[in-house]
């Protein structure tokens, strides 16, 4: 967390968090720049997402003569897709140095701008509490309604075949609280109602055997 920070780390802290991804070819190698030690280093961020999309709406004029279709690009904004907290806090202006340039040593995608401007790598970056999560790719602005068709190009270049892993595009309508996430609602109907049951039975234990204000009489001198 400190090195994408942009704070100076120890090379013993750097090991705890990165190894086996914390020089290029696993140990110190002078041949590569700064010795082969890579930013940002660690395995989530070697395994960083690259697919890239592009979408587009399908015009369906059928009541035309004679019937036609035609496409219009559908704008993905990815500006500002990560935390304001990422920006301003977690991620500095830290160039990448030797991360997933070579070929033979590749996990995922690469990095051209400092990493507090690299939205895509601040949202892959944030850990998820299940194997299968969501990441938000982009912001759609423009309305649509059931029944449009969505054409989608995909440039398929992130490996899951090798570990048996699946992706899917999902296309859904978020609000103020987020995304839909079952798995989270439920887990917070689950920890409320645990509370409202302990907070009951305190109330029914001091309803059974009261205590008064100041009452001395359970403390021992």
């Amino acid at each position: 967390p400190q090195q994408l920070a942009g704070v100076p780390t120890s090379l013993d802290n750097l090991k705890v968090y990165c190894e086996p991804q914390l020089y290029v070819d696993g140990a110190v190698n002078d041949s590569y720049p700064e010795d082969g030690k890579i930013t940002p280093c660690g395995l989530q961020a070697w395994s960083f997402f690259n697919d890239t999309f592009e979408f587009s709406k399908i015009e369906d004029s059928s009541g035309s003569n004679p019937p036609s279709s035609s496409e219009q690009p559908v704008v993905i904004d990815d500006s500002q897709i990560s935390w304001p907290t990422d920006k301003s806090f977690l991620y500095g202006n830290v160039t990448a140095e030797n991360f997933n340039i070579y070929e033979e040593y590749r996990g995922g995608g690469t990095l051209t701008k400092p990493l507090n401007q690299e939205q895509h790598f601040m949202v892959w970056m944030r850990l998820s509490a299940k194997p299968n999560f969501w990441k938000l790719w982009g912001i759609i602005d423009e309305k649509l309604v059931k029944g449009d068709l969505v054409r989608v190009k995909i440039q398929n270049l992130y490996n899951t075949y090798d570990f048996g892993g699946r992706k899917s595009i999902v296309l859904s309508t978020n609000s103020w609280l987020g995304n839909k996430n079952y798995f989270l609602g439920a887990l917070y109907l689950a920890v409320g109602g645990v509370f409202v049951i302990t907070g009951a039975l305190f109330q029914i234990a001091y309803w059974i055997k009261p205590r008064g204000f100041a009452d001395d009489k359970h403390l021992s001198w």
